[in-house]
């Protein structure tokens, strides 16, 4: 029983660990809900990506228990920078739910969205979110081994490293608002942005269920640009 718990959730260890495994398996299980709704541009889609990164805050604070902190400034900046990536994704679900409010209802919750040629220039929002993710990723990671260690050994990590691991996991948010936007190209960052997750659950040995659930954003994501790629082509012909 132990072996199939192993590999299902990874090494269960204290609570601390139990409850953010438990959490970051609700935020991808609610992300994989919000892609399905955003496939057929519902506006359900926008409130389970909000509970998705707002899922997440929660695992800031169980991380409190778990280092040495120096003083109280250290843990209020660590909690500020640590919300930052959280904060971008609950926003990006209230702007495109907002965005979402201003095209005409096709039914009940599902808008006729009006879809948005692709132009370099759109690139620059999802772009500029998903660094700013990168960004307070690398930060809120680097005070929290700082906290584990109160020693030089966080200098040997690669800044980097982590800065593009933040990044490309911030591609969701940036994919977001461009979904917002109504650029169909946005769902193609889903897909780096769950790969670099489904990698990273491996390596640290977290179970399958969590990789399972990225591999289903990766294809949900897929399958979003397909059925957004239609609605395309149904307005040409229309």
């Amino acid at each position: 029983m132990d072996g199939l718990s192993e590999n299902l959730f990874g090494t269960l260890g204290s609570f601390a660990l139990i409850a953010s495994i438990a959490l970051r398996i609700l935020s991808a299980l609610l992300l994989c809900g919000a892609l399905i709704f955003l496939n057929r541009r519902q506006e359900a889609g926008w409130w389970m990506a909000v509970a998705s990164y707002a899922s997440t805050i929660p695992s800031v604070f169980l991380q409190l228990g778990t280092g040495r902190w120096s003083g109280p400034l250290t843990v209020i900046v660590f909690l500020i920078i640590s919300v930052i990536p959280a904060a971008l994704g609950i926003a990006a679900g209230l702007y495109g739910r907002a965005c979402f409010q201003k095209s005409a209802l096709a039914s009940s919750g599902t808008r006729n969205i009006r879809l948005r040629r692709f132009h370099p220039v759109h690139l620059v929002a999802p772009i500029g979110v998903a660094a700013v993710y990168g960004v307070g990723s690398m930060a809120s990671l680097f005070i929290y081994i700082s906290a584990l260690t109160q020693s030089g050994v966080v200098q040997s990590f690669s800044f980097g490293v982590l800065f593009a691991t933040g990044f490309l996991t911030g591609l969701a948010v940036g994919g977001l608002v461009a979904l917002a936007h109504g650029s169909r190209w946005g769902w193609f960052l889903f897909v780096p942005a769950a790969l670099v997750s489904l990698l990273g659950t491996a390596a640290s040995a977290q179970g399958s269920v969590l990789i399972f659930l990225y591999l289903t954003q990766a294809v949900l994501a897929m399958f979003g640009c397909v059925a957004w790629g239609r609605l395309s082509k149904q307005k040409s012909n229309a």
